[in-house]
């Protein structure tokens, strides 16, 4: 799903600024892994081959994953 939206956001401009979220689990989805943290780097690199500007957030969660 990563690179569907990042190579349509891209053909747009690949300038647009894109975020990728760890996942953490809380309130009615607790029941949920954190995100793995080699998903979470492959979602990055997967990302960052189609848009210049990509950023990972909730990356101190990945320490519990």
């Amino acid at each position: 799903e990563v690179e569907l939206i990042t190579k349509f956001v891209s053909e747009i401009n690949s300038e647009i600024p894109y975020s990728l979220l760890v996942f953490h689990p809380d309130y009615q989805m607790n029941d949920l892994p954190i995100t793995p943290r080699n998903e979470a780097f492959k979602c990055l690199e997967i990302a960052k081959g189609y848009l210049k500007n990509v950023n990972l957030g909730n990356k101190h969660l990945l320490a519990f994953s």
